[in-house]
């Protein structure tokens, strides 16, 4: 990877990745940055990103720093090793430098999966190694987004005027902020009364309404 010339640069590089969240299946692109803290800028960059190949199922980088490039190598499961590099030795300027796109796995093993910076590198514009450090993200999974399993209504078939109770039931419970689900009906003939939405709070997994119909004078379906 890169060649590094024994020298002395005050100033210490570090390099970070950026956090975020992504439901199970998902993909989030984080930012890769880079910072030099009162010493010589870098040109070239090495590391290393090691995660738990239960949480992300694929892991790419792209430069976003001009006049780079990124290349990057499985060293082990969840594990890659990358090099930022180009065809001049223009410093590059503190902020983001590369871009990662992680794709976390249908199943990951907890509630957030870690992407860790490892044996990072930097080199001067002359060639120089300059003191390197690394700063890991932390991607929170969400839970998976719930849908609608089902919809009844009691009785099914009455005679107006007269009320029915509907349930909604989710395909698990509701997430933290409830799920709120939009109603609307169909019918010829008549115009039901019934709410226009239903909050389902957290931890449940059903809410039900009711639908109040006038008298009709023959028979109506509504959906």
């Amino acid at each position: 990877m890169l060649g590094l010339l024994a020298g002395s640069s005050l100033g210490q590089v570090t390099l970070s990745v950026g956090s975020g969240s992504a439901a199970p299946g998902g993909t989030i692109s984080v930012p890769l940055s880079v910072n030099s803290n009162g010493g010589t800028q870098p040109a070239a960059l090495e590391w290393g990103f090691t995660y738990d190949p239960a949480d992300f199922s694929s892991v790419r980088v792209t430069a976003s720093a001009t006049g780079r490039l990124v290349d990057c190598v499985s060293a082990a499961q969840g594990q890659q090793l990358c090099m930022l590099s180009g065809p001049t030795a223009t410093p590059l300027a503190n902020g983001t430098v590369a871009t990662a796109t992680l794709t976390l796995s249908n199943q990951p093993s907890g509630t957030t999966g870690d992407l860790q910076i490892s044996g990072p590198l930097a080199v001067s514009p002359v060639g120089d190694a300059l003191p390197a450090s690394g700063t890991g993200g932390s991607i929170g999974i969400l839970p998976p987004p719930v849908e609608l399993k089902d919809l009844t209504c009691t009785p099914a078939i009455f005679q107006g005027p007269g009320t029915s109770g509907c349930t909604v039931l989710l395909g698990g419970a509701a997430p933290t902020g409830g799920v709120t689900a939009s109603l609307g009906f169909s019918s010829t003939g008549v115009s039901p009364t019934m709410p226009t939405e239903l909050t389902i709070p957290a931890g449940a997994s059903s809410g039900n309404f009711a639908v109040q119909v006038g008298g009709v004078t023959a028979v109506t379906t509504i959906t």
